[in-house]
């Protein structure tokens, strides 16, 4: 079946249920990371960023200006590269229009949005990744596809968001099992919903209401600074030395 792409607009229209929650969860990640000054970029340059289990991908615009805005201005990161993935084949159409709005108003950053199946096939090492309520409570592959997600993130910040008290008991508790870095968690209820009401009621259902930040330990930073000093000498030498 073949449609046509509707026009892509600079703000897509977007429910209050994931606009606002999701600003702030991005905020709570700027300022839980100095800045995002703890996002490290690859060999490359490039930082990359990983969104496991994306959907429909709405968060896309959002998420595309804040890198721009926040990560591209940072020293040592040339550019950016987004891996973005689903288990369904359902959101081909909702990708494309995704896409089409990078292309059109941030073609500085990389997107790459496919079907697959992260507890056989796993994401790329990245700098940060967005991973937005993981149904980790229901187990069986999860257990396999939370590793998946974990280990692609080492070194890197991760930032969970999920619905529910005992869901960030088992994330916890899948963090200590595949993270082998021991890095800083951080634990927040989503300041969008505090006190918030909706036609009278708090909503049943809060998306992205706990925040769970994942950084790397003191000790890997430290690591990360001696290895590019290292680096750094060893270039000097090589440029000093007498031929």
């Amino acid at each position: 079946q073949v449609v046509e792409l509707t026009e892509v607009q600079r703000i897509p229209a977007q429910t209050s249920t994931i606009r606002g929650p999701f600003l702030a969860a991005l905020e709570f990640l700027r300022q839980g990371t100095q800045g995002l000054n703890q996002v490290q970029p690859d060999a490359d340059g490039m930082l990359v960023v990983n969104v496991p289990f994306c959907g429909r991908f709405q968060e896309y615009a959002m998420l595309g200006n804040f890198l721009a805005e926040h990560c591209l201005t940072l020293p040592g990161i040339k550019g950016v590269r987004i891996f973005a993935a689903d288990s369904s084949d359902s959101y081909y159409y909702e990708w494309a229009v995704a896409k089409r709005w990078f292309a059109e108003f941030h073609p500085e950053i990389e997107v790459h949005l496919q079907v697959q199946d992260l507890q056989m096939d796993p994401l790329p090492k990245a700098g940060l990744t967005i991973a937005l309520h993981p149904e980790v409570t229901r187990g069986g592959s999860w257990f396999q596809i939370m590793g998946s997600v974990i280990k692609a993130s080492q070194g890197g910040v991760c930032l969970f968001a999920v619905f529910f008290q005992d869901e960030v008991s088992t994330l916890m508790n899948m963090m200590d099992m595949y993270d082998e870095t021991c890095r800083e968690k951080q634990l927040v209820e989503n300041v969008h919903w505090k006190d918030q009401v909706v036609n009278g009621a708090t909503p049943p259902s809060k998306r992205m209401n706990f925040l769970v930040l994942v950084k790397p330990s003191k000790q890997h930073l430290a690591k990360v600074e001696t290895s590019l000093f290292q680096r750094l000498g060893q270039l000097l030498t090589s440029i000093c030395r007498p031929k």
